[in-house]
């Protein structure tokens, strides 16, 4: 019998977060003091975590055949991606994240996918 693993369904997203010092007024401009850029989506950060735990941990989903795509796919470090789809011409789902120096404080915002959902149909 094979040994447990972990198998995760769902979204996988790039986010990239800016550190601000506060966020912008209408027409203001604000100047970033950290910039990072890391995979997100509830399913895809949970099978990162899992993997570090040295849990065996496989992603179900899909991605465009764009840039983001592949760098959501490498940010999959340690899960097994043998299952995530990538769909030709689609755009993949990308989350720029402002973020204050002040607790609790972000503005979440995406720039949608145009690739299907993960759904039974597409996987």
């Amino acid at each position: 019998m094979p040994g447990a693993y972990v198998v995760c369904v769902g979204l996988a997203t790039l986010d990239t977060i800016v550190a601000v010092p506060r966020h912008p007024a209408p027409d203001d401009r604000v100047v970033a003091s950290e910039l990072v850029v890391a995979g997100g989506g509830p399913a895809a950060t949970a099978a990162v975590a899992l993997a570090r735990l040295g849990v065996p941990t496989y992603f179900v989903g899909n991605v465009g055949d764009d840039d983001v795509g592949d760098a959501i796919r490498s940010s999959l470090d340690g899960v097994d991606v043998s299952e995530l789809a990538t769909t030709a011409g689609a755009r993949s789902p990308w989350s720029p994240r402002p973020m204050t120096t002040s607790p609790s404080s972000t503005t979440p915002s995406n720039k949608p996918a145009s690739q299907p959902g993960t759904s039974t149909r597409t996987l």
